[in-house]
């Protein structure tokens, strides 16, 4: 079964998607959707890795503020959490009352090749043809990579969360090859975020 459109969140111009990280709830984005990279440093300020008003509902102005828990600039992918809840006391409680009411995907391995889905502009699930491509550098192939979707997941078969939608392209009003380059998640986040209680694992997604 297709999972509820709540699941999606816009990410400023873009969008994210909700997963759990113990008992928290982070949001998966394309890193480019986000106003500014934070410094590459392990000391950087709180200010320089949190954003204002990043996400909200789909079609609505964003208003909730979050931090920049990950992000990588060459996989395209970013990891979303709650902002500092002693500094930022009112802003977490707006991200906790935000997410607590929204669905949350679990992540599993792609096959190397599959039905799938992405959720389109108009806020509908559309079956996509997905590939995993790549020799050192892996990621995956989508039949669907329309511009506005960057930051969606790319859903599987069983409606796993596998990748990010971050590449797109539409000319004359079509997309007129399949677009590769999208994320795969399970080798592009760190490890810390795949707690194997929140991993799905299948010996037919390996």
């Amino acid at each position: 079964m297709l999972p509820t459109n709540d699941c999606v969140v816009r990410v400023g111009e873009g969008r994210g998607f909700l997963i759990r990280y113990s008992q928290d709830f982070l949001v998966v984005t394309a890193a480019h959707c986000l106003p500014k990279f934070p410094p590459a440093h392990s000391a950087s300020y709180l200010e320089e890795r949190t954003y204002e008003n990043l996400l909200g509902s789909l079609n609505e102005d964003p208003r909730v503020w979050a931090e920049c828990f990950f992000a990588d600039p060459v996989s395209d992918i970013a990891v979303l959490g709650c902002p500092d809840n002693q500094a930022l006391g009112e802003q977490a409680d707006y991200f906790g009352a935000f997410v607590n009411r929204r669905t949350a995907l679990r992540i599993a391995s792609p096959q190397c090749e599959t039905d799938g889905y992405v959720l389109s502009l108009a806020g509908r699930w559309m079956k996509t043809r997905v590939a995993r491509m790549g020799f050192i550098n892996y990621s995956l192939q989508i039949d669907t990579p329309y511009p506005g979707m960057s930051g969606s997941p790319i859903l599987n078969d069983r409606s796993f969360a596998i990748g990010v939608a971050v590449v797109g392209f539409e000319v004359g009003g079509k997309n007129e090859e399949r677009s590769c380059g999208q994320p795969i998640l399970v080798d592009a986040l760190p490890g810390r975020f795949l707690k194997p209680s929140h991993l799905f694992k299948s010996k037919s997604h390996e």
